[in-house]
């Protein structure tokens, strides 16, 4: 944009004609759009703003217009978000689901019949139970998870969490380590370091 003299009587007027003109073609591309709002196809509306802008010009009406565009489609896509959210089914763990299984409460009689029948203590029994490492299956006997198996359990559930590509990186570098494991044993390590104790 010209920067122009203020004191310069000529200047200020082109520069009020210029503004006025503009404001003119600005009102006219307005009203083009305001009579087209009522056209039914939504494509044709857009195809004749872009006509009026060409023929009259960019002004920061256009602009309004576009923003409001804008946030209407904003809107709709939280809208649809919202939807998506509410469609999606809440994942469930196993822990959770044997909690759920188990009754909530017995009575001491209970705990003593399920400890003997599972071959554990009444206390352990109780405290296996509460966090839910005990299982009653469908005929009512204990179904009791050792430690290594809900080790195994948390395994599973934490390689399905994490992605394929680190999984598989670190499967590499465990076989790996492994092999090297198998090639030098134990024995022949500990035997190179005694050498080396005995040379030093």
């Amino acid at each position: 944009s010209e920067i122009r003299d203020l004191v310069d009587p000529a200047t200020e007027q082109e520069a009020e004609r210029q503004h006025e003109l503009s404001h003119k073609r600005a009102v006219e591309a307005m009203s083009r759009i305001t009579s087209m709002n009522n056209s039914n196809s939504k494509m044709r509306r857009h195809v004749n703003i872009r006509r009026c802008i060409e023929t009259f010009g960019r002004h920061n009406t256009d602009e309004k217009a576009r923003r409001k565009e804008r946030e209407e489609r904003r809107v709709k896509k939280a809208e649809q978000d919202a939807k998506r959210a509410a469609a999606t089914p809440v994942k469930v763990t196993t822990t959770k689901v044997v909690v759920e299984t188990t009754p909530a409460k017995l009575t001491e009689a209970d705990y003593e019949r399920h400890a003997a029948a599972a071959g554990i203590s009444v206390t352990k029994f109780k405290r296996k139970f509460e966090r839910g490492d005990v299982e009653l299956g469908p005929d009512g006997q204990p179904v009791v998870f050792s430690k290594k198996e809900l080790k195994k359990l948390r395994k599973v559930e934490e390689k399905a969490d994490e992605t394929p590509s680190k999984s598989d990186a670190e499967g590499k570098k465990k076989r790996k380590h492994e092999d090297a494991e198998e090639a030098t044993p134990k024995k022949e390590k500990k035997q190179k370091k005694k050498r080396q104790s005995l040379g030093a």
